[in-house]
């Protein structure tokens, strides 16, 4: 009884850390300050509005919970993901995904 009650302890621990690593995939969260995120996207979803809006809104609402200020940066090349605030260079991100006051936006910079 003992094994089966630390299995399950275990189990529900390993469970417990997938839920972080929900993000559809091509996509890895790679950092965060507060509210604000930082993603690094394969070369498949670039240009892809539809998946990296949906991976914005993951972080946001389902990982997260920030559904009233969230910002999701996403970047081609995980070499320039800033690590925190401030980010020096914003022409590297190649999409944005914000919440601000419950209301979403979506801007895809390059692709």
């Amino acid at each position: 009884m003992k094994y089966l009650f630390k299995i399950l302890v275990l189990v529900m621990l390993l469970t417990s850390c997938e839920e972080k690593n929900e993000l559809p995939e091509g996509f890895e969260h790679i950092s965060m300050d507060g509210r604000t995120h930082f993603v690094y996207v394969s070369e498949k979803f670039w240009g892809d509005r539809v998946e990296q809006k949906e991976a914005g809104r993951i972080i946001c609402f389902k990982l997260y919970q920030h559904s009233d200020y969230c910002e999701v940066h996403f970047y081609s090349n995980k070499n320039d993901i800033p690590r925190k605030f401030p980010i020096i260079n914003r022409t590297e991100s190649i999409g944005v995904y914000e919440i601000k006051n419950g209301k979403e936006v979506f801007k895809l910079l390059k692709g």
